[in-house]
């Protein structure tokens, strides 16, 4: 019925403790019978991976084996994990990521009700290694939430935030594997190739959020990821994968799908900020206005002290990045980029002042975007963004309830 899929390369200790949290969880017969547990390694490089995976050879449903070919990326490696997935439905798990006790029979037993169910969006406890604690940055006033379709979920929870978590994503398999056959969007971009393609597959199927936080995620550092998607761009390009890509796959799931990029850019997207922990609520166009002009900034500091290795967007990347936040139909969005341009070209105005202003730019675009998430606040059915779970501000927790027509119970 249900395979947990663990895309893996190297990381043998955390992958042992991964695994633990799973065979933990999975403490009854009927839960061992229809559950298999599939490691899909890529060519890892320590010795110590294959001992862990004869660790754990010992039970009938653990499996591991390797990539076809190298995949270099995480998202890549999960799409072509999916042609040795052998059950209805998958939950896709990072390999440093834990099982809370009750995790796997929670989900079978939604499994078995909701059988119709296309993705089950689940809501993490994070775990910030640099801060030490753990805190959950959503919470709903339904412990779940039903979509009629998968559409109206991503709406409601977006494309480069809270889907792309892995150990957060149970999916119905076979339209997913079909889908990567057929449009392989890894041919557009890597990074969020994954959620785009979920989107595409399981749009008109049903979705669910699940409140409960049953499984946890470990926080990426800042710093470390940002390098890590650096080295998987020859071009140099620093937020290759927020611009470029992302533009490609917005423009390619349009184009597929036949859902407007107007509608796929208006998205909410709830971004957790790594460094204060608290949760940014904005929309899928706010994410790539923001990373765009951030790239034009790095752009105007590299013009002032170079560096050979870095990476400047070309025109026709500019025009198509342009395009696409264009094609929001956001007029606010529109001028306030429009603006940008302007002076990120201007001759007359000094560097320090082009990056000063743009950077000005920037966070009034923040702003707008948070404050112009249209709720009805007499709608019981909410989620809650805690802004201060290290009670680093004051400031009190962000109530902000789903529309009504995006949800159904």
């Amino acid at each position: 019925m249900l395979t947990i899929l663990i895309p893996n390369w190297n990381r043998p200790q955390q992958l042992d403790e991964t695994l633990y949290s799973i065979y933990s969880s999975l403490s009854e017969e009927d839960d061992v019978q229809l559950v298999q547990v599939l490691v899909v390694d890529d060519y890892s490089t320590s010795p110590a991976v294959k001992k862990v995976a004869e660790k754990y050879s010992v039970y009938n449903n653990f499996r591991f084996v390797s990539q076809d070919i190298k995949c270099g990326n995480a998202e890549v490696a999960f799409l072509t994990s999916l042609s040795h997935v052998e059950t209805k439905f998958l939950w896709l798990f990072g390999n440093d990521d834990y099982m809370h006790k009750d995790g796997i029979s929670r989900v079978l037993n939604l499994l078995k009700s909701k059988d119709n169910v296309g993705m089950i969006l689940l809501n993490p406890l994070l775990y910030s290694s640099k801060h030490n604690v753990k805190f959950s940055p959503i919470a709903t006033s339904s412990a779940l939430v039903e979509y009629a379709t998968c559409e109206e979920l991503f709406e409601n929870w977006g494309f480069v935030t809270s889907t792309t978590t892995f150990s957060c994503l149970v999916l119905r398999t076979d339209p997913i594997r079909q889908f990567h056959q057929e449009h392989r969007f890894t041919s557009y971009a890597t990074v969020y190739s994954h959620t785009f393609s979920c989107f595409c597959a399981l749009k008109m199927l049903p979705g669910i959020f699940f409140s409960t936080p049953i499984v946890t995620f470990t926080l990426n550092d800042r710093i470390e990821e940002h390098y890590k998607l650096a080295k998987q761009v020859t071009s140099g390009v620093e937020f290759h994968h927020h611009t470029i890509g992302l533009s490609r796959l917005i423009n390619a799931c349009s184009d597929i799908s036949g859902v407007p990029i107007r509608v796929i850019l208006s998205s909410f997207e709830d971004e957790v900020d790594k460094d204060s922990l608290s949760v940014v609520p904005g929309t899928l166009l706010c994410f790539l206005s923001h990373f765009f002009l951030e790239q034009l900034i790095r752009e105007l500091v590299n013009n002032d002290a170079p560096s050979q290795s870095f990476g400047y967007l070309q025109p026709d990347e500019i025009e198509l990045v342009l395009a696409t936040i264009h094609a929001a139909s956001d007029q606010t969005v529109s001028y306030s980029i429009g603006n940008a341009m302007k002076l990120y070209r201007s001759s007359s105005i000094t560097p320090d002042l082009k990056i000063a202003l743009i950077r000005g730019i920037q966070t009034e675009l923040r702003r707008y975007s948070s404050e112009a998430r249209e709720f009805d606040p007499d709608v019981d059915r909410a989620h809650s963004l805690p802004t201060a779970p290290l009670k680093l501000t004051a400031k009190p927790p962000r109530i902000l309830p789903f529309k009504t027509s995006r949800t159904t119970l």
